[in-house]
């Protein structure tokens, strides 16, 4: 090829950069911007599915207190102590009353139910009365409406918690019960993301076991669940799930405004994410650019000089045969000079291999150190694959032979030394490994570093 058509097709390549750039980078900015707007069409029924996530999450924490409570109810009634028991629940007392004797068993003491259920548990809800019916039930797990307890100081009644009252008996044990007191403040803390959200209980007969910031819409629901779990209605969305433990049908609500609020934050999120993959695609494209384009700027000036006239032109060597296109585009002649390496035009030394001379010479300064491809491409202003190719050609060895041949020829001189150690000569020579060292010595030489020395140097 002629050194015009060869400065012709420089110049295309170089314009083509930017069209490289840009069949990289708009591929990967119209996948984001596809991704964002695809995330932010969903974006609504993510929020609800979430919102339905969660109190499924909080229904099922109640269902297996629950199921935890009654366990450890049924071990009471049959004289076992409750190997379930376990202090994390959020139980707030555990009495046993007993019908026949009257007395209610509570944390190693007893007190005649009349006065507990005054003194000690009295509420304007639940009267001693009330706690000597439930022994005539036929439900043996009852789970009862949540109320404020208060226990009788001298003449003045303090209020002890709000608690829920869980009832259970045993067929087997008719005149004993078990009554355990939930903390509802402490399940609401943990069993739900939020103290501000609205939640209200029912069991199957309809009575509201408890109701937590529960507005005027919920106060009496306009409509009937049945099986659906989910209903929108005058700007409030409506979550219901019914447990399976102990059949109460568990609601709280999200209005419209909330689920805005929280789209707002995901929009806000994902274009944040769209901004920085935009960017991150820029740079990307830009280093995928500059690293697989060959360095066309800087071999025109040198194209141009071999084309103009004046300038002395150099014969290659032909004795291998025809030079490749790609070794046409190379520099005359390469010089180190402080490890950088300077084009320059000289017919004087046209014949020597500019590349080559300079690897060797570099790995002949440098071969304690690790010397790598990647290394010697950058400073030579060339790709390592095209440099890895272009050595092999010239060489007939691959690049990583070379090196280490040079290194176990030179450690063979070294091994003459018989007061220096084999781990010494390893170390000389850029082997900071001995056990590399002894696998590549004895793969080159066909023996090891010790059994050269005792065959050279008896």
């Amino acid at each position: 090829m002629g050194k015009p058509a060869l400065l012709q097709r420089a110049s295309s390549s170089l314009h083509l950069q930017p069209l490289l750039f840009l069949a990289i980078l708009v591929p990967l900015i119209a996948l984001s911007i596809f991704s964002y707007t695809l995330l932010k069409n969903h974006a609504a029924d993510e929020v609800i599915r979430n919102e339905t996530l969660s109190f499924a999450k909080t229904v099922e924490d109640y269902e297996n207190l629950f199921l935890h409570i009654r366990t450890i109810g049924l071990e009471l009634l049959q004289g076992k102590k409750p190997e379930t028991l376990n202090q994390a629940i959020p139980v707030q007392n555990i009495l046993v009353y007993h019908k026949i004797s009257g007395f209610v068993v509570s944390g190693g003491r007893s007190d005649l139910a009349a006065e507990l259920f005054t003194k000690y548990y009295q509420s304007d809800d639940y009267s001693p009365e009330f706690w000597e019916m439930q022994f005539y039930g036929s439900d043996p797990f009852s789970v009862l409406p949540a109320s404020v307890f208060n226990e009788l100081s001298g003449n003045r009644l303090a209020v002890k918690g709000r608690y829920m009252p869980v009832v259970i008996r045993s067929s087997e044990t008719p005149d004993d019960q078990v009554i355990v007191m939930l903390e509802m403040n402490r399940m609401l803390r943990e069993f739900h993301d939020s103290g501000a959200d609205p939640f209200l209980m029912i069991d199957a007969s309809g009575l509201r076991l408890t109701g937590v910031n529960v507005g005027d819409k919920m106060q009496t629901l306009p409509f009937e669940f049945g099986a659906r779990t989910l209903v929108t209605q005058d700007g409030l969305h409506y979550f219901s799930r019914v447990g399976d433990v102990t059949g109460i049908r568990y609601i709280t609500t999200a209005s419209e405004r909330q689920i805005a609020e929280q789209m707002s934050r995901i929009n806000a999120m994902l274009l944040t994410l769209l901004v920085l993959f935009s960017a991150i695609s820029v740079y990307l494209a830009w280093c995928a650019a500059k690293r697989f384009h060959p360095p066309v700027k800087r071999k025109i000036p040198s194209i141009r000089r071999q084309n103009d006239p004046q300038t002395v032109q150099t014969q290659p060597d032909r004795q291998n045969g025809p030079i490749p296109p790609h070794e046409q585009e190379l520099p005359v002649n390469l010089t180190v000079s402080s490890d950088r390496v300077k084009l320059q035009a000289n017919d004087k030394k046209a014949h020597k291999d500019g590349i080559i001379d300079f690897v060797k010479s570099y790995m002949e300064q440098h071969y304690r150190e690790d010397v790598t491809l990647d290394m010697l491409s950058d400073k030579l202003g060339i790709t390592a694959s095209y440099l890895s190719t272009y050595f092999k050609a010239k060489t007939g060895m691959n690049f990583i032979d070379y090196i280490n041949n040079y290194r176990i020829e030179l450690a063979k001189s070294l091994l003459c030394a018989a007061d220096m150690r084999i781990q010494d000569v390893a170390s000389q020579v850029g082997y900071h490994n001995i056990n590399s060292f002894n696998r590549m010595f004895k793969k080159i030489s066909g023996v090891t570093p010790s059994e050269f020395r005792k065959l050279h140097y008896p």
